[in-house]
């Protein structure tokens, strides 16, 4: 179940425009997140008593593509009294144009390494192709339509600004073998973005969107997902709250930390 937890903020994009509809520019920028374990009013019984930690994020504009790169840390205490630190590094680099994506995750228990994974994705005869250097040989076909995570926000914010309140597109990241789902993305208009995180950062005020992700294998049945995100995204990129529900446990995220950063000199 955790290894779904690096999804949550490997949508997040930098400057560029977001179709005709956008008329601000998206930011690249550097958040720290204190995460925290919050009670469910239906939560039912879990094998989970506690958990805490951070999430350190960075987006970062290439003029033709975006790098992102994050840190995860969470202490879990067990009901039956054991207590574990778990550790997720990811990076990727995605081209504007969906023509390339290059990946990297690893894992850990109590620092020990417990997953590896890095490869590419490229066009191969014609159809999405994903390498892997780590597992070495394995391979993966996704749907022609899937979506890396800074085009999947992307169109999602393009279509709340349609005022077209769901998105449903498929979704790959590399975070893991196998790990391309179906998202569906439904999005509100939480106002023009005056709210704490706005006086206590600097953010100037500008369209949010509340929205609630929710990820599902690939054709499935279902009609409950394996997780569900929700999050307030800015226009400019910036994702000011989070709050991921994982079944047996959900975590709120507060921003700790923020600042802007530089974009480069593209021609």
């Amino acid at each position: 179940m955790l290894r779904y937890l690096c999804i949550c903020l490997l949508s997040m994009f930098g400057v560029s425009t977001i179709g005709e509809a956008a008329d601000t520019a998206l930011r690249s920028h550097h958040v720290l997140y204190e995460m925290k374990q919050i009670h469910k009013a239906n939560g039912g019984i879990s094998p989970i008593s506690r958990v805490d930690g951070s999430l350190r994020y960075e987006f970062k504009n290439t003029c033709d593509g975006w790098e992102v790169g994050y840190y995860t840390v969470l202490n879990l205490e067990y009901t039956n009294g054991q207590a574990i630190k778990k550790s997720w590094f990811y990076s990727s680099q995605e081209a504007a144009d969906g023509s390339r994506f290059r990946f990297r995750s690893d894992s850990r228990d109590n620092d020990v390494l417990s997953a590896e994974y890095s490869g590419v994705v490229r066009k191969v005869n014609g159809k999405k192709q994903v390498i892997y250097s780590k597992p070495e040989g394995r391979r993966e076909t996704l749907p022609e339509a899937t979506l890396f995570p800074t085009s999947h926000l992307i169109h999602s914010l393009e279509a709340a600004q349609k005022g077209e309140t769901v998105f449903n597109a498929s979704y790959f990241d590399g975070s893991g073998p196998g790990l391309n789902l179906d998202v569906s993305t439904v999005s509100t208009r939480a106002g023009d973005g005056k709210v704490e995180e706005t006086k206590k950062f600097n953010l100037p005020p500008m369209p949010v969107w509340n929205m609630r992700l929710a990820f599902f294998p690939p054709e499935s049945q279902k009609s409950e997902p394996q997780m569900e995100i929700v999050g307030r995204y800015r226009l400019d990129g910036v994702l000011t709250h989070i709050l991921q529900d994982f079944g047996v446990f959900a975590l709120k995220g507060q921003m700790m930390e923020f600042n802007y950063l530089d974009e480069p000199k593209c021609k």
